[in-house]
C-alpha cells in the first residue's frame, strides 16, 4: 500500500439559464494510488492502469495540439517531440496575446497602453 494522497472536487450547481445558484460544493478524500507503477498494477490490474495511463495522455496531447494549432504552429514538429506526462513549451502568438490583452482593457487603459507602443519608436 502507499500513500494516500488527497483529492479534492467542487461542483458548482447552476439554473435553466446557466447562472450559478448558491455557494460551490466542495469535499476532499485521501486515496491510495500506490507508490509506483508497479504498486498501482498490483491494486487496480494491468489493464485499468494502461486505459488510465491512455486516457490521460490523450488529454493532454489533445491541448498540446490546440495550444499549437491556435499558435499556427507545426503539428508534425509536436506530436514528434511531445512525451506523455512532459510539460512542453507553450507556443505564444505575441500579436494575438497583445490583441487579446488589449481587448480586456478599459478606455483609459488602453490609451496608456498605445502611448506605451509610441514612445517605443
Amino acid at each position: 500500500m502507499g500513500k494516500p494522497i488527497e483529492v479534492s472536487a467542487v461542483a458548482q450547481k447552476k439554473d435553466e439559464k446557466g447562472n450559478k445558484v448558491g455557494e460551490p460544493l466542495k469535499c476532499a478524500v485521501t486515496y491510495d494510488f500506490g507508490d509506483t507503477l508497479a504498486e498501482s498494477v498490483k491494486m487496480f490490474g494491468e489493464s485499468e492502469v494502461y486505459s488510465g495511463f491512455v486516457a490521460n495522455a490523450k488529454v493532454e496531447l489533445q491541448a498540446g495540439l490546440r495550444r499549437t494549432l491556435l499558435a499556427g504552429g507545426d503539428i508534425a514538429a509536436f506530436t514528434k517531440g511531445w512525451k506523455p506526462g512532459v510539460k512542453s513549451q507553450r507556443v505564444v502568438d505575441p500579436i494575438a496575446a497583445a490583441k487579446a490583452k488589449y481587448a480586456s482593457m478599459s478606455k483609459e487603459e488602453r490609451v496608456k497602453f498605445l502611448e506605451s507602443l509610441k514612445a517605443m519608436g
